[in-house]
Order: structure tokens, then sequence, then C-alpha cells
């Protein structure tokens, strides 16, 4: 059995689904794990003293595009911003070729009690740091402490952002 001393906070999670199928993925799917108000911290973890709720909180879907055979990643800072790299096309109405699109490194802020904050005028939207006529961005990472975004390439090449 494991033990606890501190009260567990709340955690987020980001899910995408992913498959061999060719099917584009294209969701990612945000949860909130909350602390059981029951816990007792400092007593035996069992079945009937979890530190956590029984299961996730789905707080929102995002609409996040990947076709087949294109990278894909998502990253989550641990003061509640998310941010993804997934396909980009200006005017989805002239459907393109799936290898023809660009890339985007976008991402949305949760708000302390698991939903996302809104903007001066209500919107939820997700907001689009960069925009890239190529596909080749493979990972991203953040560090909210210091405000950088870190884009890994497939070729092994590093871009720092940085943000205010």
């Amino acid at each position: 059995m494991l033990r606890a001393c501190a009260a567990p906070h709340q955690s987020n999670i980001a899910v995408r689904y992913r498959s061999t199928n060719l099917w584009p993925a294209n969701a990612l799917h945000l949860f909130v794990l909350t602390p059981n108000p029951a816990y007792i911290p400092g007593r035996e973890t069992s079945l009937y003293d979890l530190p956590y709720a029984a299961q996730p909180t789905l707080v929102q879907t995002i609409g996040s595009p990947v076709f087949s055979l294109q990278t894909s990643d998502v990253a989550l800072g641990r003061y509640g911003t998310v941010i993804w790299l997934d396909n980009y096309y200006e005017d989805w109405a002239y459907a393109r070729e799936p290898s023809e699109f660009d890339q985007q490194l976008a991402g949305q802020i949760l708000t302390a009690t698991g939903g996302f904050s809104t903007s001066q005028h209500g919107s939820d939207d997700s907001m689009i740091f960069r925009v890239r006529d190529r596909n080749d961005w493979s990972v991203v990472a953040i560090d909210e402490e210091s405000g950088r975004i870190v884009v890994g390439d497939v070729d092994g090449t590093i871009t720092l952002f940085e943000y205010l």
C-alpha cells in the first residue's frame, strides 16, 4: 500500500486518439482528474480511501486535425496551458492532398476549475501561435515559468519560442 503525506492536486490530462487506420485523428480530448474530497492524507491509501475521483471528467473536445502519416504531439504545462501540433489549411473548403497541408502550433489555457479561460470577447477558442508550410515538426514542450515553448523537427532542429 502507498502512503501519501499531502493532499492531492487537480491533474489535467490530454488525449489524442491514434490509429493505424488511414482516417485522420480529428480531436484532442481534455480531461480533469479531481481530488477525492473524502480522501484523508497520511492514512494508508486503499480502495476505500483513494486520493482522486474514480474517473477523469471530460472538460472539452477540440477539433484538431491530423492526417494519416502526419506527426502530432501534445504537451501540458504545470499551470494549465495545453499546446499541440496539428495540420492547418487556411480554407478547408478547397481540399488538398494531406501531404500539402501546413502545420500549426496551437494551444489553450485551462482555468483552475478545469474549464478553459475565456478571452475578453467571451470566446474559449484555441490560440494559434505559429503556422508553417511544412509538416516536419514532431515534438513540442512548454515551460510556463520561463515563458518558453520548444518545438523539435524530424531532422533534429529545435526552435525556441518565448512569450510573455
